[in-house]
């Protein structure tokens, strides 16, 4: 029992990191964080402003 009465629910079984869904998901943002890299490297400044900015001067 948790204070006030209530009742804790187990977690399901995906806390581990061989998930295949949190595979999934760290492939993704691995492939997000390499290709925001690469425009990094083609925005005016890109690697000394944050990451909003960047964004920002390349679509403008």
């Amino acid at each position: 029992n948790v204070a006030g009465g209530g009742t804790m629910k187990a977690r399901a079984g995906r806390g581990s990191a061989a998930d295949p869904q949190s595979l999934y998901a760290k492939r993704r943002r691995e492939k997000i964080n390499d290709r925001l890299r690469a425009l990094q490297k083609l925005v005016p400044n890109g690697t000394k402003v944050d990451l909003s900015t960047m964004l920002e001067e390349a679509v403008l």
